[in-house]
């Protein structure tokens, strides 16, 4: 935005500059052939200069030490985009652009089917220089292109001398340059220096053609007269005629003589303002010149000084992984004489015939080149490869020894997996034994760590056996983590209880187990493994997903396959009696309702459905969670119930959303796409609403739910359980005599955002619950922000779980299922003492 204010600036100062040059030295003053090519190219230059960047003065020089330690490896981010607001101040101006280019673009367009228009009925006569068309309707005298249009009852003593006007518009091709004017005045509508411009170039044409016609031969009184009687009818501006406001100046123009000397002086004399615009708006810098900074002076450099008479001007194309790199750095061999490449990988160095250049780049090996001893420029285009880094793999057991040999800090890679599946350790904590740092593995199951030779590693998962690793001189290390069934030396795939048992799925509907199906009644049983399960069910496809369709069910699109692709965020999913197609979880431009996004067709399906009465009169509640996809023609399809409490339930919310209208569907790259949702319906009985009813508590009683719940720290909830997640510590005594399990804790933000009425309505134990309530007391003033009723700021009650647990000990006891509206739950992981 602030670039295009710029530009605008820039183009407004040249545009003045320019006609200022045209009124001060040309206007009048020199041949209107020469008139009209200034204002022509004058608009056109206006707007080109602030666009041009023509490199004159000298850059900057750099000196650098001349030796850089760089590091071996390369980093890299993980790029969060950020949804873009639907109007923004350039989607703003570039409408009002388009508007203003359309209104004069249709104008001058009108005026064209109009002059067409004057040939029906009248009388065309043909001539070798123009075709006379004499119309029934009373317009002024004009020409368009080779065409001359005056009224047919023009008197026969005025016609011979519009008829010359017109003729030398023509001759002089005027209406090519008017077409071409009002071309430039659509594109910049918004600079009134043009329409000024425009407005000098219709005098200059007007101009030429009266003085034409005079030096044929006739009479300026009578000329005169016939432009008086011309000065009433239609006549368009993008013509070139008679009838115009300029009267007054082409009479005087008529009968004043101005002096048309020295006109090639005068053309010379815009140069300076031309020149002057340069300089002000496209004359830039250089490049920066890096140089190595000396430090003494070596034979090479006395060789380099005597011969640089005889260097030549080199240039390097710095090619990685097939595109240009910037940025790399050119340096002459036993010199302190380098630069680095420009943005399309290029560099241009003056060397000596026979001297070598070495090219290098962070994490890429160095290249060299010699400089031919053959006369004139040259030029040499090379590929730069990353720097190898040996990944040393290594088995690990649990309970290894720590080691005592000390040793600088490096970085070391862990890639950690879990045993007996393809699954990455996302989330896996590795922390460096005896110390509080540590780092969680990403979504590759990759952490990087800085950790001196010799110190231990610990790494730890939850329902897996801990491992650890002892840095030594490798940076990358694989490790991989046995489950804690295999304790007991079965087989983790194995024994009577060492399986976990998997997610059964009958019609859409979860069940424990299918033991009481009846074998005849299946229509189709399907696996889901790994990402596959989890990216469709959470944490409760982990263990595998069993899904099964029955006859009666078998009238529903049921997902025979289903692999997840860890690149796309998709899973491709094969349907009965439907094709094969991939939805996205997440596209760049996701699929729009009715104008909104996935909550409007949340307040549509609100709006719609209906509780089932026989599900209401057997007291039937609970979450319908369903998935629907949105296909590429906007269409809603291949409806699945995820998750219901009973069938009456998720007949109603299948029904509401299969009439759903058309969407707008989703994009990737540019190309419209599937795009997969899930969308969670809750059913809720009249007690139940009751007690969730966001009435105002009596007397000063603090709320549960709000209209804008208390902010931490300018985030959600979630940002608090971060804070808790980051303060709270494990009791050294209470992993001592190792206990474990959920705290729960209430407590109210006040009205001005500070903590009260702390109190612990579960716990395990004293040590475990006065953990959480220091941690919760010990919030920073005015980090809440109290919740808003109706604009009123009031007492909200917030409910907190933190679950401590032993690693190498499973869940802990006691965890409950969530408690409604409360706050995530904040897991603190501790090492239990081993039993001797």
């Amino acid at each position: 935005m602030k670039a295009l204010a710029i530009y605008a600036l820039e183009v407004l100062a040249c545009s003045g500059v320019l006609l200022g040059a045209y009124a001060i030295l040309l206007d009048r003053r020199v041949r209107f052939r020469w008139c009209r090519a200034y204002l022509l190219a004058s608009t056109l230059v206006a707007a080109l200069i602030p666009l041009l960047r023509i490199p004159v003065w000298p850059g900057k020089v750099i000196e650098v030490a001349p030796t850089v330690a760089l590091p071996a490896e390369e980093w890299t981010a993980e790029v969060i985009e950020e949804a873009a607001p639907v109007v923004t101040p350039e989607i703003l101006c570039l409408a009002g652009y388009l508007v203003g280019v359309s209104l004069i673009a249709g104008v001058m367009l009108w005026q064209v089917v109009r002059i067409r228009r004057l040939r029906r009925g009248a009388a065309i006569t043909r001539t070798d220089r123009f075709t006379l068309v004499r119309t029934p309707q009373r317009i002024a005298s004009f020409s368009f292109f080779r065409s001359i249009y005056i009224w047919d009852q023009t008197p026969a003593a005025e016609l011979q001398a519009i008829v010359a006007h017109e003729a030398s518009h023509i001759a002089h091709r005027h209406s090519a340059e008017r077409v071409a004017m009002e071309c430039m005045k659509a594109a910049l509508w918004w600079n009134p220096f043009v329409w000024l411009t425009a407005r000098r170039l219709t005098e200059a044409e007007e101009f030429e053609a009266d003085s034409d016609v005079l030096a044929s031969g006739y009479d300026i009184e009578h000329y005169m007269k016939t432009i008086f009687r011309q000065l009433f009818g239609y006549s368009p501006e993008i013509a070139n005629g008679l009838r115009d406001s300029l009267t007054k100046k082409r009479f005087k123009m008529m009968t004043t003589k101005t002096p048309g000397r020295h006109s090639l002086l005068r053309l010379a004399g815009t140069l300076p303002a031309v020149i002057g615009l340069l300089c002000a708006f496209s004359f830039t810098t250089r490049a920066a010149e890096i140089r190595i900074a000396e430090t003494e002076k070596t034979p090479a450099d006395n060789v380099a000084t005597a011969s640089d008479k005889t260097k030549k001007e080199v240039s390097v194309t710095v090619i990685k992984d097939g595109k240009p790199l910037p940025g790399a750095i050119v340096l002459i061999s036993g010199s302190n004489i380098g630069t680095v490449t420009d943005t399309n990988g290029t560099a241009r160095i003056s060397a000596a015939p026979g001297s070598e250049l070495a090219i290098s780049f962070v994490g890429c090996k160095t290249e060299k080149i010699r400089v031919s001893d053959t006369p004139g420029g040259e030029a040499h285009a090379l590929t730069l490869t990353s720097a190898d880094n040996q990944l040393d793999a290594i088995s690990i057991t649990p309970g290894a020894k720590k080691a005592d040999k000390k040793a600088a800090a490096g970085k070391a890679v862990l890639k950690i997996t879990l045993a007996n599946t393809t699954e990455a350790a996302a989330g896996a904590t590795v922390v460096i034994a005896g110390t509080k740092t540590g780092v969680v593995a990403d979504a590759k199951g990759e952490a990087l760590i800085e950790a001196p030779e010799g110190a231990v590693l610990e790494i730890g998962y939850p329902d897996y056996l801990s491992a650890s690793v002892v840095v030594g001189k490798q940076s990358d290390y694989a490790v991989r983590l046995v489950p804690e069934n295999s304790k007991t030396g079965k087989h983790p795939d194995s024994g009577d209880n060492a399986t976990p048992k998997p997610l059964f799925v009958v019609d859409g509907v979860e069940q424990a187990s299918i033991d009481n199906l009846d074998p005849q009644s299946i229509e189709s049983v399907s696996v889901l493994k790994n990402q596959s399960a989890t990216a469709l069910y959470g944490p409760r496809g982990k263990n595998g997903v069993v899904v099964v369709v029955t006859t009666k069910g078998a009238a529903k699109p049921v997902t025979e396959e289903a692999a997840f692709d860890e690149k796309t965020g998709a899973i491709k999913k094969t349907a009965v009696n439907y094709d094969e197609v991939e939805p996205f979880i997440i596209a760049e431009k996701m699929p729009s309702f009715q104008g909104g996004d996935l909550n409007t067709f949340r307040t549509w399906v609100q709006e719609r459905i209906q509780y089932p009465a026989e599900a209401a009169k057997q007291n039937i509640k609970g979450r319908v969670v369903v998935s629907f996809e949105i296909k590429t023609d906007g269409t809603l399809a291949d409806l699945m119930v995820l998750q219901s409490p009973d069938k009456l339930l998720s007949d109603e919310a299948c029904r509401v959303i299969e009439s759903s209208p058309k969407w707008t569907p989703g994009e990737q790259r540019g190309q419209k796409v599937t795009v997969k949702y899930t969308l969670p319906v809750d059913f809720r009985t009249a007690a139940a609403k009751q007690a969730t009813a966001q009435a105002a508590p009596a007397g000063d009683e603090p709320f549960l739910i709000t209209e804008v719940m208390p902010s931490f720290q300018g985030g959600d909830l979630s940002a608090f359980r971060q804070w808790v997640q980051m303060h709270v510590r494990y009791p050294a005594e209470a992993m001592k005599q190792n206990i474990q399990g959920r705290v729960v804790t209430s407590f109210i933000v006040e009205k001005d955002g500070s903590v009260s009425n702390i109190n612990v309505l579960q716990s395990p134990g004293k040590l475990l619950s006065d953990e959480a309530s220091r941690v919760i007391g010990n919030v920073p003033a005015d980090a809440w922000a109290p919740g808003r009723q109706r604009g009123q700021a009031v007492r909200v009650k917030l409910t907190v779980p933190v679950d401590f647990r032993l690693q190498g000990s499973g869940k802990a006891p006691g965890q409950a299922e969530k408690v409604s509206g409360s706050v995530d739950e904040i897991v603190v992981v501790g090492y239990s003492t081993p039993k001797k």
